[in-house]
């Protein structure tokens, strides 16, 4: 979907899009041209409140929660539209019929009238010392914090009257952004193994996704592309590199708990250096054409933790899109795809590599999963897979992984627990670890947690028995020492996937 570059211009903080027309009262903002249109699609069942659409960003927000588009289009695509103002989106779930509006906004556009100009700074003035209604809130909460403010006064008055250079307006310092979806942090707080079965959505309902990150920014002058660089370090140093042909940017993916520095260029015209932190949450990762996608980092190891950016577990890759495969090399840095479908399940070893691209190390292993069933941990036919797994993560340059089955639950789940565990990650954790699938489109579709909870309790009392004190750490070790795995590819595991 091809969008034109936005424009500050004669305090106006403006967004030319293809199709505009001319008014006397400044430059408009007009809807997408003929023929673009923005994709919308029910996500969460337990709300039904009113979404506010960012047009610059593309972002649909549901109170805390966010549905997320990729490449402007809906993650797990719906109905169209397209426009500013009103619409109603109507669609059948649990064979009710449903009607959701949505409405259509611009950042700094409070007045409504399609532009962002000296009359938006007056109507902001007006509704701070009234009771402002959701979407004149979304309008004017020019640094999206989720209030409005003096701090977006401010803002709006500086973006109206730039004539020159970059102004960056959105996120705050200090206000955790990419934040989990609602049926996350309600799993992961106080998480037992018992707590997620009032969870359980059986229909597949996606519950998965964290809120992706909306960048925005304000420029004095009319440019085609801006070029945005994300960087763990103030310097900038060892950048995410992104372009943009419009004053925002939406951002997936990126690291918990984590401080990040930005800046927008326009050619030789630079912003000033940006700051933000990311909330503090289960890294779930939204990557187009895949589900159940979550980064294994983060999990306490003592007074250490498990690197972020390792190792990711999915479901299967068959159905990734180019947006996908942009995200898994040039954001996750995916290095190796470790696939543990049966040949010929889905693509499995059909010849054509990794889905990813061909950059990407395929490795395919028949899986085991669980114990006490034909194809489990006792099975003397899967060890040579297993063996072939578990040294996938001794050698250093084969990181990061992507380690997926089909759904990314069972076989997937298997393998994490024996991986983490061995790492010494709580067995509290690696409960949430698994459970966390059942959040998933994929993952919870038909799934009862109670059944899939007693297939990985009774696969960590069989592992808990090579150990005679019942240690789970040193119990992943003895059984892995069984399989053949050496104590130094033990010891590599380790240093490869715990940090320090």
């Amino acid at each position: 979907m091809k969008q034109l570059a936005f424009l500050f211009v004669l305090a106006l903080l403006i967004a030319l899009v293809g199709g505009c027309t001319a008014a006397d009262n400044g430059k408009p903002i007009t809807t997408r041209s003929t023929g673009t249109t923005t994709t919308a699609k029910e996500d969460n069942p337990a709300l039904w409140s009113p979404v506010y659409v960012d047009v610059d960003c593309e972002v649909y927000t549901v109170t805390d929660a966010a549905i997320v588009f990729i490449d402007g289009k809906h993650y797990n695509s719906g109905k169209t539209f397209s426009g500013f103002g009103h619409h109603k989106l109507k669609y059948t779930k649990y064979n009710n019929d449903y009607t959701r509006d949505l409405y259509f906004y611009r950042a700094g556009d409070v007045n409504g009238d399609q532009l962002v100009d000296a009359a938006d700074v007056t109507a902001l003035k007006t509704q701070l010392n009234g009771t402002p209604d959701a979407l004149t809130t979304c309008a004017g909460d020019l640094n999206k914090d989720g209030k409005l403010d003096s701090t977006d006064l401010s803002l709006l008055t500086q973006a109206t009257s730039l004539k020159s250079g970059l102004l960056l307006l959105s996120p705050v310092d200090g206000v955790p952004v990419m934040k989990p979806s609602a049926a996350v942090a309600e799993v992961v707080k106080d998480y037992t193994p018992a707590s997620t079965t009032s969870m359980l959505i059986k229909d597949g309902t996606q519950m998965f996704h964290r809120a992706p990150l909306a960048l925005t920014w304000a420029s004095g002058e009319a440019v085609d592309t801006y070029t945005v660089t994300l960087s763990l370090k103030e310097d900038l140093s060892d950048p995410l590199v992104y372009t943009s042909d419009r004053t925002g940017l939406v951002v997936y993916n990126l690291i918990p708990d984590t401080a990040y520095y930005w800046q927008v260029a326009a050619g030789d015209v630079k912003s000033a250096v940006g700051r933000f932190v990311t909330a503090d949450t289960v890294r779930t990762l939204t990557i187009d054409g895949v589900d159940n996608a979550r980064d294994v980092g983060g999990y306490a190891v003592g007074d250490n933790r498990i690197r972020y950016g390792m190792v990711y577990r999915t479901a299967s890759l068959d159905g990734i899109t180019a947006a996908g495969q942009r995200e898994m090399i040039n954001v996750l840095k995916v290095r190796t795809d470790l696939d543990l479908r049966s040949p010929g399940e889905g693509t499995a070893s059909d010849g054509n590599g990794s889905p990813i691209g061909s950059d990407v190390q395929y490795i395919n292993c028949d899986a085991p999963y669980y114990y006490g069933v034909a194809h489990g941990l006792a099975a003397s036919e899967y060890m040579d897979a297993l063996r072939a797994e578990i040294r996938t993560f001794v050698e250093p340059s084969n990181f990061p992984i992507v380690v997926h089955c089909s759904v990314g639950r069972d076989r997937t789940g298997t393998l994490m627990m024996l991986i983490l565990g061995l790492c010494g990650v709580s067995e509290t954790d690696v409960y949430l670890d698994y459970e966390l699938s059942v959040l998933s489109e994929i993952g919870g579709k038909n799934a009862s947690v109670p059944s899939l909870r007693s297939n990985l309790t009774r696969t960590i009392q069989y592992v808990k028995e090579f150990a005679p004190d019942g240690d789970f750490q040193a119990a992943c070790e003895a059984y892995l020492l069984s399989l053949g795995i050496t104590a130094d590819e033990i010891t590599a595991i380790k240093e490869n996937m715990i940090e320090k």
